[in-house]
């Protein structure tokens, strides 16, 4: 392991967190030296969008998984600063669960304060995202976190890491501002909180999946299931990456670029560009980069044949919608549906045998026969 962590970005206070206005890094600094990575993350269910694929990541990294842990606190849905803040008070009892790594805590039940009591090396936090935008909804919730977790946690140089989170599909709530607005909203409010309280890891999640929606990556729902929730293939993929490189990387000194390892129904040019959009959002998380001319001359693809399970139609425009119809053997539609970007179709329910793909936008544009096995 490369012993790259030689100091802190900022000095704190003794009750925990810093008092003057801090220079805003453009890239994440060196953590403290430390020979383990011990994390927990607090937050709601964007932590989980952001931690389903870690184990998978790291264990493929190849990594000493003895060396390390991630845990995340079971939550409910919704839960902001302000909650966990009154769940320290009121010294409500939580559990703690292992997503990746071979390290064990000792207490993984029981009050915050004897969860922070531990030996941590890092402790993310973060907003609910429909305040993440708006500063005035983390005072004085935030200044009380970190006062907490700086007297509790066992380990005194423990960095603190903030979780940024991505904006809602234009068609989502109206309470929130939508993608691109949303996304520029949500930075801009968390230099503001940098400013004031002083952080030390940015995972900048929101930013790679602004970076991935001005690609073909993008799905009809801007790589979210439901408006506002992580698409469970390429957009999970992409924020576990981005956890990974945030916190691994600087550690281990592997860069996700050259772990292979992705979910199944995503495709080796799909994760080759998430990965990218990762790395442009590490370098300057208060920037979006154009990635699309990665993909802009590629021909559509459908893939694999034969197929077990998922189909994977990749580089549909994703301004340009195509009509994907799919046919049985005996000639019979089966499917039709209006495709944008990348799209995965389920083929695990259907029969074996040979069925016609044909993607039309006014004229067919491909027409593809496909077993399945």
């Amino acid at each position: 392991m490369r012993c790259i962590f030689t100091y802190l970005l900022l000095v704190f206070s003794l009750i925990g967190f810093s008092q003057n206005p801090v220079t805003i890094p453009i890239k994440n600094p060196p953590m403290p030296t430390t020979d383990t990575l011990r994390v927990l993350m607090i937050g709601n269910s964007f932590t989980y969008d952001a931690t389903e694929y870690i184990e998978e990541i790291v264990h493929y990294s190849g990594i000493d998984e003895n060396t390390c842990c991630v845990y995340r606190v079971i939550t409910e849905g919704g839960d902001q600063l302000k909650d966990w803040r009154d769940r320290y008070r009121w010294k409500s009892i939580r559990s703690i669960e292992k997503v990746a790594g071979h390290l064990t805590m000792d207490i993984t039940n029981g009050t915050l304060q004897e969860l922070f009591h531990q030996n941590w090396d890092v402790i993310s936090l973060q907003q609910l995202s429909r305040y993440s935008a708006d500063i005035s909804t983390y005072s004085p919730y935030l200044e009380d976190l970190l006062s907490y977790i700086y007297k509790d946690c066992i380990n005194k140089n423990v960095a603190i890491c903030w979780h940024l989170p991505w904006s809602s599909w234009v068609e989502y709530a109206t309470q929130d501002s939508a993608e691109y607005e949303g996304w520029l909203n949500i930075v801009s409010a968390t230099d503001e909180m940098i400013q004031k309280y002083g952080i030390d890891i940015i995972i900048p999640s929101g930013t790679a999946i602004q970076n991935a929606r001005a690609t073909k990556l993008n799905t009809e729902k801007s790589l979210t299931r439901d408006g506002h929730h992580m698409d469970l293939g390429i957009g999970r993929y992409i924020v576990a990456c981005t956890l990974y490189e945030s916190l691994f990387e600087p550690v281990y000194g592997i860069s996700i670029q050259n772990i292979l390892w992705h979910p199944n129904m995503i495709t080796n040019t799909m994760a080759n560009l998430a990965r990218e959009c990762v790395s442009k959002a590490i370098d300057n998380w208060h920037d979006t980069t154009n990635l699309d001319n990665m993909t802009n001359n590629d021909e559509i693809t459908i893939s694999p044949n034969p197929v077990t399970k998922y189909v994977f139609i990749c580089n549909v425009s994703i301004t340009n919608p195509v009509t994907c119809i799919i046919y049985d053997g005996m000639g019979r539609r089966i499917y039709k549906e209006k495709i944008l970007g990348y799209t995965y179709i389920d083929f695990s329910n259907y029969k074996r045998g040979i069925y016609t793909i044909q993607l039309k936008n006014g004229k067919t544009i491909k027409t593809q026969l496909i077993e399945k096995i």
